[in-house]
Parts: structure tokens; sequence; C-alpha cells
């Protein structure tokens, strides 16, 4: 049988020819839904199309402003009316690229609806799993852009995941023995997408132990952090819940964005999670830059992520200065008085502490070709954007600070 995945783009693809006999006439959409090929039963796979944009039409009870409606709408603009996208776009009162999106999920619901009716024992995503996915999808695009920025405290962020599951694991009536962590190093990870992760880990932990007792450890493996949630019943791990596999997928989908993982393991009393964290090694950074405004403005960019900044007005000591920070990573005006930000670059590139370390060169004029001719890494234009900086960062290879000498 066709794959859901392939089904679905059929459906996409039926729908943009609706009106089109000589494509629905020996479109494989009519040999999938049991329907004979031919040119005179175009419209029977028309009518399919036609009857199902019309089955998602919701009650009047559901509220007009509903992802349900507006999926109906959508479908019956761009397919049965035939608008172009701009004008149904204009109808609903959203963007182009806003639809665009909006589209995927309506036929992703059309083709639910098929599939339920025309492909009985296919397995396929119902609309509530659909409208789920869409929302964490959304929740994950909103944390991304700062997710190898971004640096959270283990320890804090669980222990407000314990203050939180606390009255579960009261009504569980599972124990959750004292908890006392060894000093460890920040992960990339933001601190409020890690603490949705381990309130979620822990309450599956408590679920699948009744009675019994939750106790955790922490491991330094690596460049990683290893966290072991392990739970042991009174008798026997309860029966895994359709919750617990929401809970767990929701995690790994998080957990993707950051280069993390987890592992579940399960025997006839015990429960074992093993969850692995990047550690958000300190980057330095030394920025020189004559307008202090500047120096202010990074500082504040970079303030809850993983770079620490070091900032200077003048190239005076500058080698003394970089010896004593010893950075990753330095960021240069090439605009400054007195002092040539060309000429800092080509000692900095010739002098043996600092050739090999990244430099960013930054810039009101257009001069990224003549930046990276002579010896820069990346190139910043000014007024420069939280956003470009930490995507500026983000692209370095930043490892271990070389030492002076190397």
């Amino acid at each position: 049988m066709t794959a859901f995945s392939s089904f679905e783009d059929q459906v996409g693809q039926a729908l943009a020819h609706i009106y089109d006999p000589q494509l629905l006439s020996s479109h494989p959409l009519l040999g999938v839904l049991g329907l004979s090929a031919g040119s005179h039963n175009w419209t029977d796979l028309q009518q399919v199309l036609l009857d199902g944009i019309e089955s998602l039409k919701p009650s009047p009870s559901v509220p007009v402003t509903s992802r349900l409606w507006r999926a109906y709408k959508l479908l019956h603009l761009r397919f049965v009316q035939q608008l172009d996208q701009k004008q149904a776009a204009y109808q609903l009162g959203i963007g182009v690229r806003h639809l665009r999106r909006e589209q995927k999920i309506a036929v992703k619901l059309l083709a639910d609806a098929l599939a339920r009716k025309y492909l009985p024992g296919e397995t396929v995503a119902t609309s509530d799993e659909i409208a789920r996915n869409k929302v964490l999808e959304e929740e994950i695009l909103r944390l991304r852009a700062s997710s190898q920025e971004v640096s959270a405290a283990l320890e804090e962020a669980f222990s407000n995941a314990i203050r939180l599951v606390t009255p579960l694991a009261n009504e569980k009536r599972v124990v959750i023995r004292s908890v006392s962590f060894p000093s460890l190093p920040r992960v990339i990870f933001d601190p409020v997408a890690l603490r949705h992760v381990l309130v979620l880990l822990i309450s599956v932990a408590i679920s699948r132990v009744p009675e019994g007792h939750l106790h955790f450890a922490t491991e330094i493996s690596g460049n990683t952090v290893v966290l072991r949630v392990s739970g042991v019943a009174r008798v026997r791990l309860s029966d895994d819940t359709e919750d617990n596999a929401i809970r767990l997928k929701a995690v790994r989908t998080i957990l993707n964005t950051y280069h993390s993982t987890v592992m579940v393991e399960e025997m006839t009393d015990r429960f074992e999670v093993r969850l692995t964290l990047p550690i958000a090694d300190q980057v330095r950074i030394c920025l020189l830059d004559d307008n202090e405004d500047i120096g202010a403005l990074f500082e504040r960019y970079l303030s809850g992520t993983r770079y620490k900044i070091s900032y200077r007005r003048s190239a005076d000591g500058m080698f003394e200065w970089i010896a004593e920070v010893q950075p990753h990573v330095i960021v240069l005006d090439v605009m400054m008085p007195v002092q040539d930000g060309w000429e800092l670059l080509g000692r900095l590139r010739q002098h043996p502490m600092t050739f090999s370390i990244p430099i960013i060169v930054c810039s009101v004029l257009p001069e990224g070709d003549l930046a990276m001719a002579l010896g820069a890494t990346a190139y910043l234009p000014k007024p420069v954007t939280r956003t470009a900086l930490l995507t500026a960062l983000g692209q370095l290879s930043l490892g271990e600070a070389p030492m002076p000498g190397q």
C-alpha cells in the first residue's frame, strides 16, 4: 500500500488540478481509492475531493476563529473557488507565507479524512496529532534561533522541575529521594525548554513506578552531562500510556534541536531514563572597537549565552590583553581613529599567538570581500543585530583557545 506521506502528496497534487480532466483521468489516486481510471471517470475523483473538503466543515458550535474553520475555509478558497495564494491569504487575513504553512496542515487534515474512509487499516496521523505536532513545531522554531547560544544551569532547571512534579509524585505515592548534585557545567539548552524536558521525563517516570521511589544521578562523559532518572516500583511497573508516548515524543523532538539524546530502559519493576546534554563550554571573545556603545550593546546581546566578552577601545597593549584573556574569537572594528583596522587585522594574522584565532571584522561599509581577502574569518555589517552576531559566532568552529605561542 502507498505510504501515507506519498498518499498525502498525491492528494495535494490532485487538489492542485481538481478541474483538470486530463490529469485526473489518469491520476494514481484513482487506483489508491479504488476508483476506475478513464477519461469519463475523472469526475469521480473530483467529487471525492470536493466531498472530502466539505466533510471537514466544522459544526456551527465550533468557534469561527478555530484552526478547523481556517483549514476548511482555506481548502474551499484555494481549490473549490480556485483563488490564488495572494487572494486566499487576503480573504483569511493572513500573509502568503502563513497561508502556505496553513495549507500544508489543511491538506494533511484532508488526506487523513480520505485515508480513514478509503484506506481502512492504514496507519495515519489523526487530526489531533497533526494539530499537536504543529504547535510543537512552532514552539521549537521559536527556541531554535538561540539553540546554539543559550546555556542553562542543570541544577537550577532540575530543582524547578522537582518542585513542579512533587504534587504528582505525592498523588502517585512515589518517593523522590533527596538529591544533591556536584557542581556541574552549564549545558547548551534554553533554560525554559530544559525545564519542560525534565518535567516531562520525571512525570513519565512517576507514572511508571506507582508507590515506588525515584533517585537521580549525574556524571560527566566527555563533553556531555548525563542525567539518570531511575525508578523502582513497589511491585511492578504500571502499563505504559498514550500520554507517556506523547510526552516522550515531545521530549525527543525538543532534544533533537539541542543535539541531545534520551534513552529509556525498563524491566519488571525498574524504569530508567538517561538524558545526555552537551556541555556549554564558555567561549571568550575579545572585542576591539572605539565606540563604547558597541561594547555595551554586545554585552547585552550576549547576556545569558555561553559567550563572555572582554572589551577594549584602543589597540594599545593589544597582544598583552589577548594573552591574558586567551580568546576563542576576536571581533575587530576596522574604522577606528588613529589606528588602522586593516593594519591591525594584518598584525593579528601574522602574530604567532593570534594567527589561528577566528577574527570577525565589523564595518559600517560593505567591505566583506576585502575583509575575507585580508584574513578575516567572517564579516558583520553595522549596525549589528543580535541575531546576526549569534549566527556569526555559531557558525565558527570554536574549540580550545590557542595558548600564547601556539
